[in-house]
């Protein structure tokens, strides 16, 4: 039997795990001492098959499924508790380029392999990351100092905001939780925690590579979702097969602050500015909108505050140049839309400049000299993508060092990495602030 043959028996043998383990919780559970969690221990590599797993034992056994044979997993969110261990991960549904519900899976292996699910609902990730932007559409909201989402078991999600010049958790429900009050949940009686371990046991043998039809990373011609660097320790791991921890190194990174984390729909949409529904391709505006934010902070008082004011002004310096919403811009006007918008805002002596033989010296110095930079691509990670480089960060075992451009993709509200281990073809905009912030 081929490598791939056994990777769909095995995976056939897997849904039908999974619908006996979800089938039999549940009553076993009011029947028996229930006792905590010992470890998480779940890459998030083990999450994605089980979710995989779990969309197709749907689509295939359930009559009544509301996802199809173009369902797939997308953005692949870790969630944590206060120590900050892994405790869950977020899946995204994708249908053709629609957002379809989302699987919670969990990182231990003591627990049955879904959480929860929904076939049209946002994620508990999605709902905390819009109430929080509703709640502080202003300088406030843009000093969120966390894009962690905390998951303690159960339906207990929570986000850390800043308010007020005070950090607070709210819950799903929008309520204010005080720290103290927050415990992990997690349960699961001993005879349950064994059959999960099983299950756990046969999701382990799928090679998600096998798999790739699954998600949109491995079909999707333009990296619609993914393929980013999540966790650069795991890279490292991955990349030289080694069990042997790569540690960050503060005294070799940079990260800037205030960079907007605003996604590309929060900007613009199929059914207009500013509306929901599905993303255009607006990625050069938006990665150049967050730019914006992070110098309207640091005292360019010419830039507005309001992400909405930014974009505006970006969008309309855009059409100028040849954007619409089907076909973006093309990155040879990288430099001309940054010059243009400067002046729209007043700031004559501000300019952008394209160069395409860039290193990651270039990235690096222009961190060092607090300067983000527009980065658009032509190849993976990102291929067809401009994303916005707010810092360098290293990791290093031993006497090596690894280098990582840190990145707001436009995709997901937190950070992506860029590995110096690999070629890219791209064009970095340089971007040089006005002489004067008045």
């Amino acid at each position: 039997m081929n490598r791939k043959t056994m990777s769909i028996f095995l995976i056939i043998t897997l849904i039908f795990t999974l619908v006996f383990s979800q089938a039999t919780y549940a009553a076993e559970n009011n029947d028996m001492l229930l006792t905590s969690v010992t470890s998480f221990d779940l890459s998030q590599e083990n999450a994605e098959v089980a979710a995989a797993a779990f969309l197709l034992s749907d689509v295939v056994n359930n009559e009544e499924s509301e996802w199809d044979n173009t369902s797939k997993i997308g953005e692949v969110t870790p969630m944590y508790d206060l120590n900050d261990n892994i405790t869950a991960y977020s899946c995204q549904v994708v249908t053709g380029n629609e957002n379809a519900g989302y699987i919670v899976v969990p990182a231990s292996s003591e627990l049955s392999p879904i959480v929860e699910f929904s076939y049209s609902s946002e994620s508990p990730v999605g709902i905390l990351n819009n109430a929080t932007e509703t709640l502080n559409d202003t300088l406030d909201a843009l000093n969120n100092t966390s894009d962690k989402v905390y998951y303690t078991g159960g339906f207990n999600y929570f986000k850390e905001v800043e308010s007020k010049g005070k950090m607070q958790f709210n819950s799903i429900n929008n309520e204010e939780i005080d720290r103290a009050d927050i415990e992990n949940n997690f349960k699961v009686t001993r005879e349950n925690a064994k059959r999960n371990n099983e299950v756990w046991a046969d999701i382990k043998k799928v090679n998600k590579s096998d798999i790739k039809e699954l998600f949109t990373a491995g079909s999707s011609a333009d990296n619609t979702y993914g393929g980013a660097i999540t966790d650069p320790n795991a890279y490292l791991q991955s990349v030289f097969m080694t069990t042997k921890v790569y540690t960050y190194d503060s005294s070799k990174s940079k990260i800037l602050s205030y960079v907007g984390n605003w996604l590309m729909e929060d900007y613009e949409s199929t059914n207009g500015v500013g509306a929901s529904g599905s993303r255009v391709n607006n990625c050069t505006l938006t990665t150049l909108s967050n730019i914006l934010i992070y110098y309207s902070i640091n005292g360019y008082s010419k830039i507005p505050s309001d992400k909405a004011s930014i974009y505006s002004v970006v969008r309309a310096e855009g059409v100028k140049l040849g954007y619409t919403p089907g076909n973006g811009l093309g990155v040879t006007s990288n430099d001309n839309l940054v010059d243009n918008v400067w002046k729209a805002f007043g700031c004559t002596s501000g300019s952008g400049s394209n160069d395409y033989t860039w290193s990651f010296n270039t990235l690096t110095s222009e961190i060092n000299n607090n300067r983000p930079v527009m980065l658009s691509f032509a190849s993976d990670p990102y291929y067809n993508h401009t994303i916005a480089v707010r810092g360098y960060a290293t990791y290093k075992n031993g006497g090596s060092d690894y280098l990582f451009a840190v990145v707001r993709d436009n995709w997901h509200s937190g950070d992506r990495y860029i590995s110096s281990q690999e070629a890219y073809v791209a064009c970095a905009t340089k971007i040089t602030p006005p002489s004067s912030k008045n």
